[in-house]
């Protein structure tokens, strides 16, 4: 089903017209966003981000996680801001695997995430985002050097480092 509804979401992104099957408020809304064919890209990225962690990769689990983390972390952050750099690039692959890490139930898995994670940040450089992904990235590289991924939920002190990065810039 999850399979089913990617090629949904991944069909309505690519369609230069909607049509009726994919004229559901949440797929027209998005497009009607000012910007939606610069983003185009990015969050079609996501949708295949999404896809190699439902279907599990080749390679294994590293291969799979770093899939997923390729897609819907690069593809969220050039959704945002389509200046790709690199170190944009491993942020948002940062956030991606910190974010899944801490919503898996399966602790080895959202380890493996953790580890890749840390890895990726050796690349990531927030100071060069702007504040919108640096309030995304900062927590997530922090945690992930830290052997953390995401809180299930937002917590207090997450909120709070986000809100400090948003009005601080760091």
């Amino acid at each position: 089903m999850a399979q089913i509804r990617l090629a949904w979401w991944r069909d309505g992104l690519l369609a230069d017209r909607l049509t009726s099957q994919h004229d559901a408020p949440d797929m027209v809304a998005l497009r009607a966003i000012d910007g939606f064919e610069r983003a185009r890209p990015g969050l079609v990225a996501m949708v295949d981000g999404w896809e190699e962690l439902i279907l599990g990769g080749e390679g294994g689990p590293h291969d799979m996680l770093m899939g997923y983390a390729q897609g819907r972390g690069e593809g969220l952050f050039a959704a945002l801001a389509p200046e790709r750099t690199e170190e944009r690039a491993a942020a948002g692959r940062v956030w991606a695997l910190w974010d899944l890490a801490g919503h898996l139930s399966d602790a080895t898995l959202a380890e493996e995430a953790v580890k890749l994670g840390r890895e990726v940040a050796q690349a990531a450089i927030t100071a060069a985002l702007p504040r919108m992904l640096k309030m995304l990235a900062g927590p997530a590289i922090a945690d992930v050097r830290r052997g953390r991924g995401a809180p299930p939920l937002l917590t207090p002190g997450l909120y709070a480092r986000m809100m400090r990065i948003q009005l601080f810039g760091r």
